[in-house]
């Protein structure tokens, strides 16, 4: 099977506004587990930082690249999204994958294409953070966190291609294709009804984080996005214990 990995590495996370700085896609091959062809580069026109919602200095602490290397080895958006529309115009991809896709890679892109009115083939996604059935011993979400869970380590991790090689490498460890037929179904969010802490010493809260559930904190709750099929198996896995999950 064909995937096309995809990470964007942007000026802040609010996907209305924000743009990417750096796109890094890896076309993949499941069968064999190695990358077939690798599309890496900067983005950088004089107004890129126009609505940033994060600070040039917090982005180079996190993505470690500066502001003066996007000037001196990024080249203009409309370039590379044409380059990035010819590798994902490939035939027989089956999905594009991406960590966390559906909520901020995805959505992020089009408005970015749309900002230079250029379009890409309407391929399927597959979002690493929930389209894994990854077992309750790997808690974490964060991509550094799963690869080292899965026994290795991502060296530049918050650097496009890097991050692409390492959620590819991770997929590798599952059944892909059905990883693929799960992505296609609907999202739906679990909300658990857990207590406070001084009701059950804090019982819940841990069951609730050992099943991959994460603290929504500006609505105080626990979360869990997950595809329609895993509902069930989720309140199953709950039916004995002292709280239970809301859809």
């Amino acid at each position: 099977m064909l995937l096309l990995g995809l990470d964007l590495e942007t000026t802040g996370t609010d996907v209305m506004v924000d743009q990417a700085i750096e796109v890094g896609a890896v076309l993949w091959d499941t069968d064999k587990a190695k990358p077939l062809k690798i599309f890496s580069e900067m983005v950088w026109y004089d107004e890129i930082w126009k609505g940033a919602t994060s600070s040039k200095e917090d982005i180079e602490r996190l993505v470690k690249i500066s502001y003066e290397e996007l000037q001196r080895y990024g080249r203009h958006p409309i370039d590379i999204y044409h380059g990035l529309n010819q590798i994902m115009s490939i035939p027989n991809i089956a999905a594009v994958v991406a960590h966390n896709g559906n909520e901020f890679d995805k959505p992020l892109l089009l408005n970015n294409l749309k900002r230079w009115g250029i379009e890409i083939p309407n391929l399927p996604w597959i979002d690493t953070m929930i389209d894994i059935p990854y077992g309750p011993e790997i808690q974490a979400r964060k991509l550094p966190y799963i690869a080292a869970e899965h026994g290795f380590i991502n060296p530049f991790a918050h650097r496009a291609i890097f991050d692409v090689l390492t959620m590819l490498k991770v997929i590798q460890f599952y059944d892909v294709e059905w990883i693929l037929k799960v992505s296609k179904e609907p999202i739906v969010t679990l909300v658990a009804n857990t207590v406070h802490p001084r009701e059950d010493g804090g019982r819940s809260n841990e069951i609730a984080k050992s099943r991959g559930f994460r603290y929504d904190v500006p609505n105080k709750r626990w979360t869990k996005v997950v595809r329609e099929s895993q509902v069930q198996i989720e309140k199953n896995a709950l039916s004995t214990g002292c709280w239970e999950v809301r859809t």
